[in-house]
């Protein structure tokens, strides 16, 4: 596969992530909160947890990066990577646009009446490539 799909994925997923963020932020009638923590605003202590997740969030790209360079010399997809390295990407600008915090507006009570915690594009594209690295992993890569 061309590495041009695999950068405009990446791109795309970036760009949809930096500009809902920034119309939630914009938009009084959305229900937004910027989360210093992990997953579900978890350890969430301020902009020190923010900083310590940022370098979280680069050290699983480095490593998401070496993996899918290691596939690409196998002439195999990146497909999980991609989303996986798209949406840390995202939430690293994002905490350094928001001072070590992300921002979280998609709700999905008014739709499914279930109480879950705000998430973002980033979060969406990250738990995608995940899934899809389990998949690839679990169903396809027999050796």
């Amino acid at each position: 596969m061309n590495l041009l799909v695999y950068g405009l994925i990446a791109l795309l997923v970036f760009y949809l992530d930096v500009i809902t963020k920034s119309w939630a932020v914009a938009n009084d009638t959305i229900v937004c909160a910027v989360n210093y923590g992990i997953s579900w605003g978890i350890c969430s202590q301020g902009l020190s947890s923010g900083i310590f997740f940022g370098v979280i969030s680069f050290c699983i790209v480095l490593f998401c990066a070496y993996l899918a360079r290691l596939r690409l010399k196998q002439n195999k997809t990146i497909y999980p990577e991609t989303f996986i390295i798209a949406g840390a990407l995202a939430n690293i600008f994002s905490r350094i646009l928001y001072h070590g915090g992300v921002i979280d507006f998609i709700d999905i009570y008014p739709l499914l009446h279930v109480q879950f915690p705000l998430f973002n594009v980033a979060d969406v594209s990250v738990v995608f490539g995940v899934f899809l690295l389990t998949l690839r992993e679990l169903l396809y890569e027999k050796d």
